[in-house]
């Protein structure tokens, strides 16, 4: 925590939209093993596909921190809240 600043760099978005590529990435994961692309990898580029992986996650990381993948959580975030919002209760105030 003291490492902390309040000045805003570059990838101060990463950290305020971290929930949204956690969010994100599960799909993207799913595709990545579904299709086994590390072993492909591994096998195109013997030498460099630790550098290659990393390249790639790291440009994925920073795309989903985009503000349309923040606006789509935010959609579901509130689509879900309201399953847990209490009703209204069926005896109206004008009769109490």
């Amino acid at each position: 925590m003291a490492l902390m600043t309040h000045k805003r760099t570059w990838f101060t978005v990463l950290g305020e939209r971290s929930i949204a590529i956690y969010f994100f990435h599960r799909f993207l994961l799913f595709i990545y093993h579904h299709y086994g692309l590390n072993e492909q990898l591994e096998k195109i580029f013997p030498n460099a596909w630790l550098s290659i992986y990393l390249f790639t996650f790291f440009v994925v990381a920073i795309l989903l921190a985009w503000k349309p993948f923040e606006m789509i959580l935010r959609t579901i975030e509130k689509n879900i809240a309201k399953l847990f919002q209490p009703k209204d209760t069926l005896v109206s105030k004008k009769t109490i």
